[in-house]
């Protein structure tokens, strides 16, 4: 298992999480779905719910909910950045956290390029099934 760190742009919130290998053992995901799209969400999923933990500025955390509020999205009151959430969607079966890529700390330019991707139709809610079209994701 692998340890990561990341915050928000303005640093108030700051998490760590445990997973494997990002680069090499983890596949990330690109949802199509009308939130993920408009806020640009490029995710990676905890399965293991106590290998996630805020250790800072949990009172700065605001929390958005939409639909049938199955999925707890976590930002930033001070500088909006969304930096993880909380999926209880039944369809995917047990609950999961999810990092937005961008906030992880000390993934370099290249690291981010190999990353391993997995587009998903949030959008039709066929969560495993790839979009028709994905460019613009």
């Amino acid at each position: 298992m692998a340890e990561y760190f990341g915050s928000c742009h303005c640093k108030k919130i700051k998490y760590r999480f445990k997973i494997e290998d990002i680069i090499d053992n983890t596949t990330t995901v690109i949802c199509n779905c009308s939130y993920c799209w408009q806020a640009r969400f490029w995710e990676v999923r905890v399965f293991d719910l106590d290998s996630f933990e805020i250790i800072e500025g949990k009172e700065s955390l605001k929390l958005y909910q939409f639909g049938n509020k199955e999925t707890h999205h976590y930002f930033c009151g001070d500088c909006g950045i969304h930096t993880h959430g909380l999926s209880e969607i039944n369809k995917l079966g047990k609950p999961f956290y999810f990092i937005n890529i961008p906030t992880v700390e000390n993934l370099t330019n290249k690291q981010l390029s190999l990353l391993k991707r997995k587009y998903i139709d949030g959008q039709n809610e066929l969560w495993e099934e790839k979009p028709e079209y994905t460019n613009y994701l």
